[in-house]
């Protein structure tokens, strides 16, 4: 006898749709109601740039020589912190190849044909620029004071080639300073003019100070 196929249970058919309506709400309830959902945290505010609120500092403008003359030189401020000494010399307001700089060397510094030599005090200064100016010949000694120090000045002529030259020397702290120029037969005509050295010398010599 042939076996029959069983019938389509329509119980279990209710009983499976029962389970999943309860699952789902089940579900619904622990997500939404029971479990508590996690704090979110505050956007970030974004801020503009610090820089953006401040306005840009103004360019610093470079230092400029004082006061420009007549004939385009001004005064210019130096410093050399080996020696402690301060003093002011003339500069060309305008570009000139024919200008010498300042530079420094080993015992002082140089401006073209003008020079400082400082070298220890080992003896008098009046034997020091005896030694210095042995073979020249001496056109005049002035005794003259400078920064406030006693000093000498002593203008001479050179063997040989006949140069002129100007030196001034003065003691100060335990050295010799030796402020001098020597008058070249073909002077550089900074700016134009022939005794641009000569103006350096003088001012110099005028405007040292032996700073703190």
């Amino acid at each position: 006898m042939p076996r029959r196929k069983k019938g389509f249970n329509f119980n279990q058919l209710i009983i499976a749709a029962v389970i999943i309506v309860a699952t789902w709400i089940a579900a619904d309830y622990y997500f939404n109601v029971y479990r508590r959902p996690e704090s979110v945290a505050a956007p970030e505010v974004m801020t503009a740039p610090e820089s953006a609120s401040k306005p840009a500092a103004a360019p610093v403008a470079p230092a400029e020589p004082e006061v420009v003359s007549s004939d385009g030189f001004a005064m210019q401020s130096y410093r050399d912190d080996r020696y402690k000494i301060e003093f002011q010399y003339p500069v060309y307001s305008k570009e000139d190849v024919r200008c010498p700089l300042i530079k420094k060397t080993d015992n002082g510094f140089e401006i073209g044909m003008f020079s400082l030599t400082v070298s220890e005090a080992r003896s008098g200064l009046s034997g020091f620029t005896e030694s210095q100016l042995e073979g020249m010949t001496i056109d005049k000694s002035e005794e003259k004071t400078v920064a406030g120090q006693p000093a000498i000045r002593f203008d001479y002529q050179t063997q040989g080639m006949g140069w002129y030259g100007s030196d001034t020397y003065l003691e100060y702290g335990g050295n010799f300073y030796d402020f001098g120029i020597l008058a070249n037969a073909t002077p550089d005509k900074c700016g134009g003019i022939d005794d641009y050295e000569d103006r350096v010398y003088r001012s110099v010599i005028s405007t040292l100070k032996f700073a703190e």
